[in-house]
């Protein structure tokens, strides 16, 4: 057997370098995972966190500047902070999915309904005859 079965692999630095690139997208897969899991094993039913996800997402179509507005500062705000208070707000963020995950199901609804919304503005619909 070779030496090239050990090179085989992702480095260490492949994987600091990848973290690095894409940190907001890892942590917003493991909020969601962790959100899955404690609304369905929590103490709270499931049927609360899909009526919150449908809520948020028909109360961001039907009031979009309002509410986007109020995500985009939101999101700013964090944005500007330096690292480590970033890292604070992701913990205390998961420590509230594994509390009150509904929290977070009306915030995805939001968030897809001012996705929604962004696209009807970009996609030319014809009106109905």
């Amino acid at each position: 057997m070779s030496n090239d079965s050990n090179n085989e692999g992702v480095s260490m630095k492949e994987v600091e370098q990848f973290v690095k690139t894409y940190w907001i997208q890892l942590f917003f897969c493991i909020l969601f995972l962790f959100t899955f899991l404690f609304s369905v094993a929590g103490a709270f039913r499931p049927a609360l966190g899909l009526f919150l996800l449908a809520g948020g997402g028909i109360s961001s179509l039907l009031l979009p500047e309002s509410l986007g507005k109020a995500v985009y500062h939101s999101l700013n705000f964090i944005g500007k902070q330096e690292k480590a208070i970033q890292i604070i707000f992701a913990g205390v963020t998961l420590i509230i999915t594994c509390v009150l995950p509904f929290v977070i199901l009306m915030l995805m609804g939001i968030f897809n309904g001012l996705f929604i919304h962004q696209l009807m503005k970009e996609i030319p619909f014809k009106p109905f005859d």
